[in-house]
């Protein structure tokens, strides 16, 4: 999370558009929002009718078949399998269809569907890794404007902190700013000010980022987002709610906000 996925895809739309595709980009909603999985696809295919696979992959199918499609899909990696089966069966091939699927996920979405893809026509998996060093400090030092010339030092101990991340170096340069380190000199000249990065964390930054995000939220919701953590990576609405519910039933302290509304806040 926060190396660039969402960023890449923004990026691809317009190329692709340009190539003369029609491009639908959508995002998979999460567990316990509501929506299926291939609501994503609503906007191009509509509301499938009949089992989902075979629904769903015949529709983009047709899709493709109407005008070149490019599908750019975030966050696969909260998919149902239904829609992953989907995907796969739309790209079997046996057909010339001008049809392209790009699936974004976490590196978890490995443990969850191994092998995702195979099954397609053409298949090819790119890990988007962090930002090498050079580019790490050319992003911190736009970052950092109206700052004229920081320190090459200081640019490097902030990239240093986010280890490549641009998320985290967004978030760092915001803590930046809001401590107003960002100063102006007499004729106008802006500069950093690098005594302000002394209160930066050195190590640890996934804690320091937790407690930057939760300090802005309500007490009840904090203690939900705590229990979400606690319970794992991968959970549903059910096992939330059903932890909850046998917690107070004996007498523990949980969260008195509703399961739902919590959920869809955080």
């Amino acid at each position: 999370p926060g190396v660039g996925k969402s960023a890449l895809a923004a990026a691809l739309a317009p190329r692709l558009a340009e190539l003369g595709a029609r491009v639908h980009s959508a995002t998979v909603p999460p567990p316990g929002s509501g929506r299926p999985g291939h609501s994503a696809l609503a906007a191009l295919i509509g509301t499938p009718e009949g089992p989902i696979v075979r629904a769903v992959g015949d529709a983009l199918r047709a899709a493709a078949r109407a005008q070149p499609t490019a599908i750019l899909l975030d966050d696969l990696h909260l998919a149902e399998h239904d829609l992953l089966d989907a995907l796969e069966y739309a790209t079997l091939g046996g057909e010339p269809l001008p049809l392209w699927i790009l699936g974004l996920a976490t590196p978890r979405f490995d443990q969850r569907r191994p092998g995702f893809g195979s099954r397609a026509e053409r298949n090819r998996r790119i890990m988007l890794a962090p930002l090498d060093d050079d580019a790490t400090v050319a992003m911190t030092a736009a970052l950092l404007r109206p700052a004229e010339y920081p320190p090459l030092r200081a640019l490097r101990q902030v990239a240093a902190i986010a280890r490549g991340n641009p998320m985290h170096l967004v978030t760092l340069a915001r803590e930046i700013h809001d401590r107003g380190a960002i100063r102006t000199r007499p004729n106008g000249e802006h500069f950093l000010d690098t005594t302000a990065l002394d209160a930066l964390p050195p190590i640890a930054l996934g804690p320091w980022l937790a407690a930057r995000e939760l300090s802005g939220l309500g007490v009840e919701l904090v203690a939900l987002a705590r229990l979400c953590a606690v319970l794992g990576d991968d959970i549903a609405r059910d096992e939330i709610a059903a932890v909850v519910e046998t917690v107070e039933r004996q007498g523990g302290a949980t969260t008195t906000i509703d399961v739902d509304i919590g959920l869809a806040e955080l």
